[in-house]
């Protein structure tokens, strides 16, 4: 477990981010620890649906990142509510 300011780098899923964030320095851009809280969840969803595609198939990149999309999140929404689905398609 490696910490950098109050964000510990490995978390529990076993996702070591020191040797990238060490490699960035290298290369000139500089760790910022609000953009890496606000971003973390992101990018670990993005590697794990990537990852999945590599493993299994291209839909399972899907079945993995789109809950995190807010359009995806509002469709869903809607196709579930009759009475939002029907005044989308201005049925009602």
């Amino acid at each position: 477990m490696h910490e950098i300011g109050h964000i510990v780098l490995y978390k529990d899923d076993g996702v070591d981010l020191l040797p990238q964030i060490e490699q960035g320095r290298k290369d000139g851009v500089e760790y910022n620890e609000e953009q890496y809280a606000r971003s973390a969840e992101y990018l670990r969803t993005i590697v794990k649906a990537l990852i999945g595609r590599d493993l299994f198939e291209q839909s399972t990149y899907y079945r993995v990142a789109n809950p995190m999309n807010p359009v995806y999140r509002e469709a869903i929404r809607m196709i579930s509510d009759g009475d939002a689905y029907d005044a989308a398609l201005g049925n009602r």
